[in-house]
Parts: C-alpha cells; sequence; structure tokens
C-alpha cells in the first residue's frame, strides 16, 4: 500500500535502504492515520477503513461527535473519529496493539 504519508514512507525508505546494502528485512505496514480539522471539528482516519469489513458505529449529535470502528476477524483494523480528539488518539494505540472487537469498541464508542 502507498500512503503518500511522511511516517510511512520514512519506515519504507529505511527498509528499502537496508535491503539495498545487503539486508533481508520485511516491511511490516504499520496503521496509517490522517486528521483534517476544518469548521471547528476534527475529523481522523486510520488504519483500513474499507468497505468489506464489520463496522461497528457511534454517534451523539449533541456533541457533534460521530465514531466508526472497522473489523477484521474480530480484531480492530481501522477507525473514523469526528469530533473526539482523546477517541481519535486512543485509537491509533488500539490499532498498534491489534485490540480484539469488544475491547475497541467498549474503549472508543461512548
Amino acid at each position: 500500500m502507498v500512503s503518500g504519508l511522511y511516517a510511512p514512507a520514512m519506515a519504507e525508505g529505511k527498509i528499502a535502504g537496508s535491503n539495498m546494502t545487503g539486508a533481508a528485512l520485511d516491511y511490516a505496514a504499520t496503521p496509517v492515520a490522517a486528521r483534517l480539522a476544518a469548521f471547528g471539528l476534527t475529523l481522523v482516519s486510520a488504519g483500513d477503513v474499507g468497505e468489506a469489513l464489520e463496522k461497528k458505529t457511534f454517534e451523539d449529535p449533541a456533541r457533534r461527535v460521530w465514531k466508526r470502528i472497522f473489523l477484521h476477524d474480530g480484531i480492530l483494523v481501522g477507525g473514523i473519529i469526528l469530533g473526539d480528539l482523546q477517541a481519535a488518539v486512543k485509537l491509533g494505540e488500539l490499532l498498534r496493539m491489534a485490540t480484539p472487537g469488544a475491547a475497541a469498541a467498549a474503549a472508543l464508542l461512548a
């Protein structure tokens, strides 16, 4: 996957450079996150947010918050968070730990 973001590009470059000097390293993709702050809201999308994945959604219109997590085989693989910056930070942590879906939902969807 090519994301066009700095952090993944640096990780890919380090592996490629090492392999060009004789190493035999494999690249393990890390969850990619993108953030947009506009119109008084923060939107974060991280990991895999494909249509074919299982989805769980939380909405709180009064707080202007919308969250959706994406699961594959019961494991958190992605999420979209609108209006809740603390949950967006937590999403990144949970993605790195390959958190089971029930625990991810409890931590993020409230």
